[in-house]
């Protein structure tokens, strides 16, 4: 990624572990310095740090957690962020990875419906509803791997 970023001639900061930088550090410098068009990182960057400079929330690896991805995300859309926020996710088909995103997805769905519920004076009924939906939706897509 930053071979490709320098060939297109912009300027980025790097952050990666083993690297021996502070994450703190490349963090207010990303923030501060408006001629960096990008932060490329591993999750040495982490839980706390507001990158809320950032528009463009990219991830490689797709974590199993729902809320790491929304965590990724929160990460440059917090106060003072004056721009929407963009997160890309690369998938590659036919792979574990896409096995992977397949039951993010459902584990995204399945806390957002019981989330919805919660709200209902019927939520224990709408649980019992919302788990068996979701069993059956992932005994089929693994019917359909067969």
């Amino acid at each position: 990624i930053a071979k490709k970023m320098k060939q297109l001639g912009y300027e980025f900061i790097t952050c990666m572990g083993g690297d021996g930088k502070d994450a703190l550090k490349v963090v207010q410098e990303f923030n501060k310095n408006p001629k960096l068009k990008a932060l490329i990182t591993t999750d040495k960057i982490n839980y706390g740090q507001n990158i809320q400079s950032a528009r463009i929330v990219i991830e490689w690896d797709k974590p199993i957690k729902p809320a790491i991805t929304m965590q990724r995300a929160g990460r440059a859309y917090r106060s003072g962020q004056d721009h929407d926020v963009h997160v890309y996710s690369f998938v590659t088909k036919g792979t574990v990875e896409e096995i992977i995103y397949k039951q993010w997805e459902a584990k995204k769905d399945l806390i957002e419906k019981v989330i919805e519920s919660l709200g209902d004076e019927s939520c224990d009924i709408n649980l019992d509803q919302i788990v068996s939906e979701m069993e059956s939706t992932i005994m089929k897509e693994f019917e359909k791997e067969k």
